[in-house]
């Protein structure tokens, strides 16, 4: 049970015993779902609110069709100190009301447009509303609400409660206007703005709203109507605060004051603790509510609580223990709560230590326990998974009597086979705010409980007084612990000027102002936009909303720790872009285009899914170059780790949405595993996407239950054909034959269609153009995506780390073009071996013909229709580029981190770069070529950052190798041999090759060599096995560095995981640790670059002889305190005894051990999948390549016998 429920359920039956009717949140499997005992109030698809006699939650908790049951969670608004209010007096004596001058530009709003909201209604859920200032009463005087609903439950109050929640009191428009029409309508109306317990300065609820809708407001929808919910909880009382289902039963109240109007809501409130994932019972209603219903929107505050001191993070290892501090202040009266999230693959056991006192019980998942101080019972902890995304919630409830100072939280690592990240929150606590230590301390991850949804638009806070738009100080920080950026933009939200409320005694409103700070008011600056936005666009659905809002934004401040969003938020160019009526891919206000609806819904749901490549293509499944599958029935097909190809399935997104994610599996099964060549892998790729998908289904993909039991159904169809087939003694054609049975039967194959080849279903739209040699970077084939992902790596982290460098002094093609930073970065090393070969290459036609198709091999996007097109150039230059790579992966010690490789050639063409710079002074050309050798120096220090690069021992796995089983002769003899028995069997050998085969086989084996190129030296046993360690280290290596991706010094390192190539998440917002150390290398590296330039500058540098420029650089490291470059600190070494052991120790056998005949078990592991999945891939370019076709027919089956076999090729290879 939920730990809030259970301290809830508790009180209940402290308080009421067993029979008091219970509120909460409960998520059913079906929404149609049935449960005795539960009166569902408001519905958002399967999740609602609820009442449930406290007598009966055990047996409604244990119902097989409640998946979640959540106690209400209280929230508050975002209260602000003094120092952050500013009143204004200006009374309002006479009717018609007196407008508020509009001030000059501190109001901080942008100046009135014509658009007004009007025919949008806008529902503010807050506290304390003035319903007889000025700015909410039209010209006539009388009131512009539709209604206002004031949950608060009191003894002394009369009126009706509206159906179907049955509590509190509702306002309509009449009863409103009939109290403005008396000199007393506070008394009239029983409802009085100050009696709210919110702030004594003037409620909360009147500013936030009149900054929405107020009449005067510059850049409000001051045409819109207005529905209040004063939201409240079961405490009685005037000053009771809201909680979580009461706020979805506002939302679900105002939907329907809303009636077929479009609609927007604005929610400037908030706390600490949750998941931060997005997968609380209300931000899930939030989501299902606004895919579900058109013309509606949700505005979030991101949070006031960037310097609260309420968040903590870190990562933990197997056998570890961390330990948080926080304190509690002295005398503190309340409850405190701390909470810690972590991955629900890992298990952490977890105890509390008061202030001087002895250490709880370790406290292990799926428990509780009691807390002690001094003797006292203080408070109770839980451990359990929860059951809303899988992962484990540790929650600690400290009763009032818990003694104040430092208390710690220790975590101990279990068992840690996920990231061992975990994070814990402090919740709110407005009178007395507890907090952790310093230096436990992360700004990061404070968005608010309830913010970090996937479709309301979360708002953070700036200062929009002229020469400023810097953030305002609290305003919360990103991402979510999901990884996911939020807020989602910025507004207006320092020193606002909006309406103040009457203080306590008035009997009707002064017409006062106030100004106030804070990101409740910079939300309904983006809730009146949104109105505005909906009065030109009402035809507009959430995910259109957010991409005109989005995409419409200015840049933002300076913004490190994710709390800028997309920008700040620019009315002018919304409503431009409203109006001209565009919500298509791109830039919002871009010309619609020509795509039928249901493809722009596939798109749309294809940008919003986690996780998945957003370069691939969806294409309508007439497109697909398969004739076999453009004229099936499916409902989507995925040839390729680059396109998708979908029929019309209609515009709903859950639809869309459950279909997508599971072809997202296939994009990753094609870039790790290549195309499937067999009907068994097929149906090994089908069973594995099918289960993934219900797997993530059930949990934070949140699809309905009756898609997830299609998902079930079918991933055990797969499993039980699978098993059932291989359980049969069959040869390997006939078994193959079987599978190819059981998906006809199936209907997993397009019906009536003769199908020679699986390979054609797979076919692609062919490039441009291919190049005549294959190679280790050939541009065809099943490799082609994998073969060049690194280099985009190389290139946008480079970039990304620059700046804004400016171009090289290289230069490519014709024209010609200068090389990019970036393209420099990820062609050095790779394709050329110095920067002097690549500067006299740029001296010739043919050597930028060969530099521009090595800058498209290494970086160009997309695949098919949607690559850019090959450059042109001979077949001459095109080898060259790829024997020339293919020579250079062959000897690449240099790009490896053992022995310190990588470092030492970054530190040479780091240093040149730097004796350049410091030269170049204002030379712009002399610049470049600093620029462009700095560049060549960063592709081995990014590679220092790919976890294949870090401790493979690249050159003495060569060394070793090249002693025992030197080149690759016999690899090519085995698959010549392969090769001659299968033309034989095919008839296909003239009588001379078979009276002298061992001629024949020695010209199939020239043919291959010839074919292959210079990659054909890269097929050696040693370097096969340095690629499965690179690849198996690849997929994840914990690591060390110096200083963390902030360029701060951790003691004891700053521990993370690094990934491997074709792994990294490119991209400037990308939260990815990995991404953020190697940017911050870069960045540290170029730094270097600048100061030194600047050094040189001011020195004349110019007129010094070299070794005047070398003291230069090194007072330049010494002002800093350093004794080597900058990057050093970030570089990452293998954290010792985190990873499977490369180094016997103790006379046993390491599980890395790369030694032939003596591989660990886990080398052999790594090994073998190589030689099923890697080879095979890479042979991909010779095998299209081959324009014989019988030889293409055997070739092909090779691959197929290298999938097979695996390692036993090798083992017969090299006995």
């Amino acid at each position: 049970m939920e730990p809030a429920l259970h301290e809830l359920l508790r009180s209940a039956e402290a308080e009421a015993g067993p029979d008091r009717e219970i509120e909460a949140l409960i998520r059913l499997r079906r929404p149609d779902a049935r449960v005795p005992g539960v009166r569902l109030v408001a519905r958002f698809g399967p999740i609602a609110t609820c009442r449930i006699h406290r007598s009966d939650f055990r047996s409604v908790e244990r119902h097989p069709a409640v998946l979640s049951l959540k106690a209400p969670r209280s929230y508050r608004p975002e209260l602000l100190s003094d120092d952050e209010l500013e009143g204004e007096d200006e009374p309002s004596t006479d009717w018609p009301p007196r407008l508020p001058r509009v001030r000059p530009p501190s109001t901080r709003r942008p100046r009135p447009r014509p658009l007004t909201g009007a025919g949008v209604v806008v529902g503010v859920v807050d506290w304390g509303l003035d319903f007889a200032h000025p700015e909410f009463r039209s010209a006539d005087g009388r009131t512009r609400l539709l209604a206002l609903w004031d949950q608060r439950d009191r003894s002394d109050r009369r009126g009706r409660s509206p159906a179907p929640y049955g509590y509190g009191r509702l306002h309509s428009r009449t009863d409103i206007d009939a109290a403005l029409r008396t000199p007393t309508p506070y008394a009239t109306l029983d409802y009085h703005p100050a009696y709210c317990g919110v702030n004594p300065r003037g409620a909360h609820g009147t500013h936030v709203a009149g900054i929405a809708v107020g009449r005067s407001m510059p850049g409000s929808a001051a045409g819109a109507q207005l529905v209040f919910v004063h939201l409240a909880d079961r405490t009685p009382g005037r000053a009771t605060m809201g909680d979580s289902v009461r706020l979805l039963e506002a939302i679900d109240f105002i939907r329907r004051a809303a009636g077929p109007r479009p609609w927007v809501v604005n929610l400037s409130m908030g706390r600490h603790g949750g998941p931060h994932d997005g997968s609380t019972l209300v931000e899930r209603a939030f989501d299902q509510l606004l895919s579900s219903t058109p013309r509606c929107c949700i505005v979030q505050t991101a949070g006031n609580y960037y310097l609260s001191g309420a968040h903590a993070s870190g990562r933990i290892r197997e056998g570890e223990v961390r330990a948080l501090r926080f304190r509690i202040p002295p005398s503190d009266p309340t409850i405190n709560e701390v909470e810690a999230w972590y991955d629900g693959t890992d298990r952490l056991d977890v105890r509390l230590t008061p202030p001087g006192g002895r250490p709880g019980p370790w406290l292990p998942p799926g428990n509780r326990a009691t807390v002690r101080a001094g003797g006292a019972v203080v408070g109770r902890m839980y451990q359990r998974t929860d059951p809303d995304n899988r992962d484990r919630q540790v929650d600690a409830f400290l009763r009032a009597n818990a003694p104040s100072g430092t208390w710690t939280m220790e975590l101990r690592g279990t068992r840690v086979v996920g990231p061992g990240r975990f994070h814990a929150w402090i919740e709110r606590d407005d009178s007395c705010q507890s907090s952790f230590q310093a230096r436990d301390r992360d700004r990061q991850v404070t968005t608010g409980t309830i913010t970090n949804g996937r479709l309301p638009i979360c708002v953070g806070a700036y200062d929009a007084r002229p020469g400023s738009r810097a953030l305002w100080a609290k305003s919360s920080a990103g991402p979510t612990r999901d990884g996911r950026g939020k807020p989602d933009c910025c507004a207006p939200g320092q020193d606002v000027r909006s309406a103040r409320s009457a203080p306590r005694g008035s009997a009707t409103s002064r017409g006062q102002y106030v100004t106030m700070s804070g990101t409740s008011m910079a939300a309904p600056a983006v809730t009146a936009a949104v109105a505005q936005l909906l009065e030109a666009r009402p035809d507009l659905d959430i995910r259109q909303i957010r991409r005109l809002v989005l995409g419409t934004t200015r840049p933002g401040a300076r913004d490190p720790d994710g709390r800028v969003g997309r920008g700040y938020l620019d009315l002018d160019r919304l409503l431009a872009a409203a109006r001209r009526r565009s919500t298509g891919g791109g830039d919002a206000g871009d010309a619609p285009d020509q795509d039928p609806a249901y493809l722009k819904a596939a798109r749309t749901v294809w940008k919003g899914l986690p996780g998945v490549d957003q370069r691939v293509t969806i294409r309508p499944l007439s497109d697909a170059p398969s004739r076999h599958v453009a004229t099936s029935t499916f409902q989507a097909w995925t040839n390729s780790a680059t396109e998708i190809f979908v029929s019309d399935l209609g515009t709903d997104p859950e639809v869309w949405k459950v279909v997508l994610f599971h072809e997202a599996l296939h994009v990753h099964q094609f870039l790790e595993w290549g195309r499937p060549v067999s009907y068994e892998q097929m149906m090994i790729y089908e069973a594995d996407a099918y289960r993934g998908t219900h797997t993530w289904g059930s949990g934070k993909g949140r699809i309905d239950a009756f898609y997830l039991a299609q998902f079930d159904k079918s991933a055990s169809v797969f499993s039980s054909g699978l098993a059932r087939i291989r359980a049969k003694k069959l040869t390997p054609a006939a078994r193959e034959a079987e599978f190819k049975k059981f998906m006809l039967d199936g209907g997993f194959l397009p019906k009536g269609a003769k199908i020679d080849r699986i390979a054609d279903l797979y076919e692609v739209w062919p490039a441009p153009r291919k190049p005549a040699g294959g190679g280790r970077r050939g541009r065809t084939g099943d490799t082609e995506e994998a073969a060049e992902f690194a280099g985009r790596e190389h290139r946008a982290v480079a970039d990304a780390g620059a700046g804004a460098i400016g171009p090289t002094s290289l230069v490519f093609e014709g024209s010609p073009k200068a090389l990019g930073f970036g393209e420099v970065v990820a062609l050095a090393g790779d394709y050329f071996a110095s920067y002097d070969q690549m500067r006299e290459l740029a001296r010739s036609s043919n050597g930028r013909a060969q530099l521009a198709h090595a800058r498209w091999s290494a970086t160009a996007s997309g695949s098919g229709s949607t690559r850019p097109p090959e450059p042109t150039g001979d077949d001459a230059a095109i080898r060259a580029v790829n024997d020339r790579a293919a020579r250079l992966a062959a000897t690449n010690v240099s790009h490896f981190s053992a022995e310190g490789a990588n470092w030492r050639e970054y530190s040479s063409w780091h240093a040149k770069a730097l004796t350049d710079a410091v030269g170049a002074g204002a030379d712009d050309r002399a610049w470049r070529k600093a620029v462009a050798k700095e560049a060549f120096g960063l592709h081995f220090l990014t590679d220092a950052f790919a976890a294949g690069h870090v401790r493979t021992p690249r050159g003495e796995i060569q060394a070793w190798y090249a002693k025992r089983y030197p080149g690759s002769q016999p690899m090519i003899d085995y698959l010549a041999r392969f090769v001659f028995e299968r033309l034989v069997a095919r008839n296909r050998i003239p009588s001379i090759g078979l009276k002298f085969p061992g001629k024949a086989r020695e010209k199939i084996a020239d043919d291959i060599r010839q074919r292959a190129g210079a990659a054909a030296d890269t097929y050696s046993l040693g370097d096969v096995v340095s690629l499965a360690l690179h690849d198996f280290d690849g997929n994840g290596l914990y690591v060390v560095s110096d200083k963390d991706s902030r360029g701060r010094s951790v003691p004891g390192g700053h521990h993370w995981r690094a990934v491997g190539d074709g792994r990294l998440p490119t991209g400037r917002s990308s939260q990815d640790e990995a991404w953020r150390m190697a940017v911050a290398g870069v960045r540290a590296s170029v730094g270097e670059l600048r100061q030194v330039r600047a050094a040189g500058q001011r020195a004349g540098a110019a007129r010094v002889p070299a070794t005047g420029r070398a003291d230069i650089i090194r007072r330049v490291l010494a002002a800093d305190g350093r004794s080597t470059f900058a990057a050093r600190a970030f570089v990452p070494r293998e954290d010792p005894g985190r990873n499977p052991a490369l180094q016997a120790t103790g006379g046993t056998r390491a599980p890395l051990d790369w030694h032939w005949k003596s591989l660990g078990p886990v080398a052999r592991a790594a090994l073998d999948s190589t030689m099923r999945q890697r080879i095979p891939a890479e042979l991909g370019s010779l095998v299209a390549a081959t324009q014989d076709p019988d030889h293409r027919v055997v070739l092909g089956e090779f691959v197929q016998h290298l999938k097979d076999e695996g390692i036993a090729v090798l083992e017969k290879i090299y006995p």
